[in-house]
């Protein structure tokens, strides 16, 4: 007797359908007539630019050994180390950098959003089993509705490693039910997908790190935890990492889990009150560097500490270096002289973060050019569509999300959907936690990953059985993948 198959999509024929899906998600682009970005979006595709420099410099510096010395490479890791004044880069991650930057080069922003679209898809489907696809029409009505009303397709479409940040919920749902009965390339497929998406910002990594921990957790209490649960877990949270130190002491000989990120949780501390209050009671005395910037001038808030010359906009390489490098250390500082106000903002801001879903940070542009820069702003399609879905997006994904409690509160999910459920759950919230609460509660941080609810909510609806009771007493059970492991 064949064996069934765990993943059918997730296989050579599936694969052309999941890319048509990936396609379809390209339909606010399409309709739009334009790409959407964010204010980040030109340091990811120049600083994918530069390291395509770096390599280029590297490659020919390799077919000129014996030659004597080659300047052009000292050149090119100069380039990437300060911008065009001269100051120091801001920190981006250096895979995401070069796959966008490589994709556009390829296909515009359209073939970036495939790519996009299709990753992100390829560990979704890992969780479509085929009693799901029994039942087609329902499978493709919840697909129908993923695709036109969900979140998915803005961040699919989004010229930004937002969408990314859901495979790490994706595959931590996938590790508490079904990973085990996947094939090896299809183990080996999501892995490697996962560790991806957790290396394309340096926030992923934390956002992976804590999924994995509670995925483990869960195997481990139900005495379930496999060899392959153990393997993709350590390879999916030590790839970011070690891929950022290696490129880091490789590129910009320095070592750094986070090269040349900016002093973002600083900031927030800066904009809540206890970093502040620390600093205007230590400063200008305190020996740090953060005092000798600014004395007792300390900015109030995010963006007058980030992006202005009142900040650390106009300050030379070497002072941000040594503000980032003490960031914890005010961090702790801060922290200890204002625990309860420190803890009330954190968790503050994590409860606003978990409700905000919109558009508000998406900006219509014109197509990118070979130079990289985008031809903004578009025409008013793409900014009335942004507008609307604005609108609409919170209405339509709590009605997706719907489903999934009312399939609860009736006692339909199964201990498989519910560990999924209850992961996922779990995920939000910490996405919500490091994000919100650490960075700054804004729209795209939930939207990007809040559409996976709809998504089980389509999942959970084609899997369902929703025959008579007195029918489903008389009648035999029905074998299903999830009968062939005891839950």
């Amino acid at each position: 007797m064949p064996q069934v198959q765990a993943a059918p999509l997730l296989t050579l024929r599936g694969v052309p359908v999941l890319l048509g899906v990936a396609v379809l998600l390209t339909w606010p682009m399409m309709l739009g007539a334009a790409a959407y970005v964010f204010a980040d979006t030109p340091s990811y595709l120049n600083g994918g630019a530069r390291i395509w420099d770096v390599l280029t410099s590297f490659a020919e510096a390799i077919a000129r050994i014996g030659e004597g010395p080659v300047a052009a490479s000292d050149d090119a890791l100069a380039d990437l180390s300060v911008n065009a004044r001269g100051q120091s880069t801001t920190g981006r991650s250096f895979l995401y950098s070069f796959f966008a930057f490589a994709t556009v080069s390829f296909g515009g922003a359209f073939a970036l959003a495939v790519a996009q679209g299709f990753l992100v898809l390829l560990v979704a489907a890992a969780l479509i089993g085929p009693e799901a696809l029994a039942r087609p029409k329902r499978l493709a009505a919840g697909t129908a509705f993923v695709v036109l009303a969900s979140s998915l397709p803005w961040y699919a479409d989004y010229v930004m490693p937002d969408v990314l940040a859901a495979v790490p919920i994706l595959f931590g749902a996938l590790l508490v039910s079904r990973f085990a009965l996947l094939s090896c390339p299809q183990q080996v497929t999501v892995t490697a997908v996962t560790a991806f998406a957790a290396a394309s910002h340096y926030g992923h990594g934390p956002l992976m790190f804590g999924i994995a921990a509670l995925a483990v957790g869960v195997q481990l209490v139900r005495r379930s935890l496999t060899l392959s649960v153990v393997l993709a877990t350590l390879a999916v949270v030590a790839f970011a990492p070690l891929a950022n130190v290696t490129a880091s002491t490789a590129v910009l000989k320095e070592t750094s889990l986070a090269p040349k990120r900016l002093p973002i949780l600083l900031a927030r501390s800066l904009e809540d009150g206890p970093a502040r209050w620390y600093l205007e009671d230590a400063c200008p005395e305190a020996d740090l560097a953060f005092c000798e910037v600014f004395g007792d001038q300390v900015p109030s808030n995010v963006g007058m500490f980030l992006w202005t010359p009142e900040g650390i906009d106009d300050i030379t390489p070497a002072q941000l270096d040594a503000i980032r490098a003490e960031e914890f250390t005010i961090l702790r500082r801060a922290f200890l002289s204002y625990p309860v106000q420190q803890t009330v903002s954190l968790l503050g801001n994590s409860a606003l973060q978990i409700v905000r879903v919109g558009l508000d940070e998406h900006r219509a542009a014109g197509p990118i050019g070979d130079d990289m820069q985008y031809r903004g702003p578009a025409g008013s399609t793409g900014a009335a569509l942004i507008g609307a879905f604005d609108d609409i997006l919170p209405w339509t994904t709590l009605l997706g999300a719907l489903p999934l409690l009312a399939l609860a509160l009736a006692g339909r999910l199964d201990g498989v959907q519910l560990r999924i459920l209850a992961l996922t759950l779990a995920g939000l919230v910490l996405n919500a936690l490091i994000f919100g609460g650490l960075s700054a509660p804004v729209d795209r941080y939930q939207a990007r990953v809040i559409w996976v609810l709809p998504f089980l909510s389509a999942l959970f609806l084609a899997a369902a059985e929703f025959r008579p009771a007195a029918a489903a007493r008389g009648s035999a059970p029905r074998r299903s993948l999830r009968s062939s492991r005891p839950d």
